[in-house]
């Protein structure tokens, strides 16, 4: 099992539509337009790059390794959507990789 599944369990079980997934701090979900943290921990350095490892396939993970890696925002939708955002992205603007 990812160990990002543990977070996508959550939010199944408790019919969310986001996962917000940010370094430094606490994985939240978003049920019915509120965001609820679903644990106190923040999320370390090395949980963010696990799961971004997990999902973004060999090419992108190495792309993202050498552009530097600040936050992993992840949408739960019908799909799973991932956008990590990354140092060299202009204010923040969410970067897409195929």
């Amino acid at each position: 099992m990812a160990y990002l599944d543990q977070f996508l369990q959550i939010v199944v079980r408790q019919d969310a539509s986001d996962l917000h997934i940010a370094e430094g701090e606490p994985p939240k979900i978003r049920v019915h337009g509120d965001i609820t943290p679903i644990r106190a921990e923040p999320i370390s350095h090395d949980e963010a790059r696990r799961m971004l490892s997990e999902v973004s396939g060999p090419r992108n993970w190495e792309l993202l390794s050498n552009t530097g890696i600040s936050i992993l925002p992840i949408r739960w939708m019908s799909t799973l959507d991932f956008a990590p955002t990354t140092s060299s992205s202009p204010k923040g603007t969410p970067r897409h990789f195929d």
